[in-house]
């Protein structure tokens, strides 16, 4: 929607505000999805890690279980 289409003085003006309300709009919701995406995948790479964490502590307990018989 191009405000530079349209008749009357005031329905510019209209139009104008519009448009730069959904440029607004859709900015806001850009910055904001890509901060909880980016927050998203801080906590899944922190999950993944201390899964790994554990994964290795579970694999070196029993080798070491394994070592002692």
């Amino acid at each position: 929607m191009d405000p530079n289409d349209c008749n009357s003085e005031g329905e510019k003006q209209l139009k104008n505000r519009y448009y730069l309300f959904q440029k607004s709009k859709s900015y806001k919701l850009f910055y904001y999805d890509n901060k909880i995406g980016r927050n998203m995948k801080q906590e899944l790479i922190a999950e993944l890690f201390n899964n790994f964490l554990k994964f290795v502590k579970n694999t070196n307990a029993k080798t070491k279980s394994k070592m002692k018989k």
